[in-house]
């Protein structure tokens, strides 16, 4: 791993965002999947993360409890929530972003958060 790359770490069940997380890999970040409640809780925990984005089908009690211990562990996290067609208001995502805009629009988002 570079010194100097991003570290993104995606957590979504059923459906890794494998599309997505290639965008992020071909961009230069270090990518780590989570497809779980206990992977993700585990993977916040370890330091360096720059950025941590969450897919739609990670449930709401889910997703806080993994955003609040993220932001317990480095309150400068950026978080991103990925959503399908419906927002759902969050209090610790940063953006928001619709599945359906594709990696592109995620990558460039990260990007404008991280710069």
């Amino acid at each position: 791993m570079g010194e100097n790359r991003q570290r993104a770490l995606f957590v979504s069940y059923l459906q890794l965002l494998p599309d997505h997380a290639h965008a992020f890999s071909e961009a230069g970040f270090d990518v780590t999947s989570a497809d779980n409640l206990s992977k993700g809780l585990g993977a916040v925990g370890l330091p360096g993360w720059n950025l941590l984005v969450i897919g739609p089908t990670v449930p709401p009690g889910d997703r806080r409890r993994i955003e609040a211990e993220a932001k317990r562990r480095n309150s400068a996290l950026k978080i991103i929530l990925v959503y399908d067609k419906v927002q759902e208001r969050d209090i610790f995502a940063n953006a928001l972003v619709d599945v359906a805009d594709g990696p592109a629009a995620l990558l460039q988002t990260a990007q404008s958060l991280l710069a």
